[in-house]
């Protein structure tokens, strides 16, 4: 598998936390599936990872996730350079923030997630790879049909689901790995 600046993933854990994340996703599925209940920016080849756990921080995909069912998928319109420019900026931004947890709760409605938020630094893991996604969009200009691709300009109340549900749908995105890493 050959990782790159930019890649994005989802991942699930078997915990009781994993799995109440994933029932609730479920019911507000619009297939009635939901196989993950986490998500990260990996930052370059050797798996190094950016995500909202209980800070925002730097991590390791084939350390923290072995065993563990993951999704890698790439967005094909936006160059691993081009990621790399908006990741040192992006970190910069969010590095270190600790975890909203009021935000997983007000997640559990999405249209109080998508309403409320006392801070624009504080995003859950979804949240904040939607909000990463849509950096990439505005800042290189990526279209659909000639449109801009507006769809994380609402990056709040984004669920690991989502991010997952539109990788595997979408066109200019290619699933990388999904399976046991």
């Amino acid at each position: 598998m050959e990782l790159k600046a930019g890649d994005v993933f989802c991942s699930s854990y078997t915990g009781d936390l994993s799995k109440m994340i994933r029932k609730w996703q479920k019911l507000l599925a619009s297939d009635n599936k939901a196989k993950y209940s986490h998500s990260g920016i990996i930052l370059n080849p050797k798996g190094d990872t950016f995500e909202a756990l209980r800070r925002t921080g730097r991590f390791n995909l084939f350390k923290r996730y072995r065993g563990s069912k993951v999704v890698i998928a790439r967005y094909l319109k936006i160059s691993e350079e081009e990621w790399e420019n908006i990741i040192e900026k992006f970190i910069l931004k969010y590095e270190d923030e600790i975890y909203p947890y009021y935000r997983f709760f007000l997640n559990l409605f999405p249209p109080l997630a998508k309403y409320i938020n006392f801070s624009k630094k504080k995003l859950i893991c979804s949240e904040l790879v939607a909000k990463f996604l849509y950096v990439g969009f505005l800042k290189y200009g990526t279209t659909e049909n000639g449109v801009p691709w507006p769809r994380h300009e609402h990056f709040y109340g984004t669920n690991p689901d989502r991010l997952s549900d539109e990788w595997h749908r979408w066109k200019n995105y290619k699933i990388i790995f999904e399976g046991i890493l």
